[in-house]
């Protein structure tokens, strides 16, 4: 049940999104991802392209595939708001596909995700390599349409859009982009005028309808979140009565 903005990259959003069981439910062919090709380009010894399944099987030779709990949040997700998840993801390091390619070239700062349609949001800061995975399953299970299938980019500590759907290359370049700004996946929440966080720390308590009855006396379990985006949360603290206690 990963949150998904289906809106924010365009005309193959919209064509996933009628793929989903939010509106048509209709299943993608296998054939699709047994012809997908991944490619390596650009600042690279040895640029190349391979189909999907080929690159899995020989990750998974190499034991390199990756299987963790990984969070995804909006860097405009509100307070209280639902832009935020967590999920087991399982996938291909691009740090390995771009090592099968033989590495970087000197100067290279970024690497570009370019999506199917040829377009791209930004450029990943070669720092955040170790972050950054080719995922083709959640919770153990392959994509479905609205989440990109066959496969998406996952970088950990920034914002989710840089998370591009059906992802087509990686383009290793030397870029000269602004890490610290937002619409390049600041990884820091959003900031107003003055630098203030408005939504860092951020907290919501879900699955209280309008109208429920918490009867005095009684137990009764809160359920949500609490998340600093890259900071650990060190403690919680609750109140009933507005902070007297």
């Amino acid at each position: 049940d990963l949150y998904t903005y289906d809106f924010v990259h365009g005309y193959y959003d919209h064509m996933r999104y009628a793929c989903s069981d939010a509106a048509l439910d209709l299943d993608l062919p296998q054939s699709m991802m047994d012809e997908w090709e991944i490619t390596i380009e650009g600042n690279v010894p040895n640029p190349y392209t391979a189909k999907l399944p080929d690159l899995i099987a020989e990750a998974e030779e190499a034991g390199v595939i990756v299987t963790k709990a990984s969070k995804m949040v909006c860097d405009w997700n509100p307070t209280g708001g639902g832009g935020i998840g967590q999920t087991e993801i399982t996938g291909i390091p691009v740090s390995w596909l771009i090592e099968r390619a033989g590495g970087m070239t000197d100067g290279t700062n970024s690497v570009r995700c370019v999506r199917a349609d040829g377009s791209s949001k930004s450029g990943i800061d070669v720092a955040k390599l170790e972050d950054n995975y080719l995922v083709y399953k959640m919770g153990g299970e392959y994509l479905d349409a609205r989440r990109g299938f066959p496969c998406t980019n996952w970088v950990e500590g920034v914002d989710a859009q840089i998370n591009s759907k059906q992802v087509a290359s990686y383009k290793v370049t030397n870029e000269d982009i602004d890490y610290t700004d937002k619409w390049a996946g600041n990884p820091n929440a959003w900031h107003n005028e003055n630098g203030d966080a408005m939504n860092k720390p951020n907290a919501t308590i879900l699955g209280i309808p309008d109208g429920l009855l918490i009867q005095n006396g009684e137990p009764f379990t809160f359920n949500g979140y609490v998340d600093a985006y890259d900071k650990k949360i060190a403690s919680m603290e609750f109140s009933m009565d507005q902070g007297e206690t």
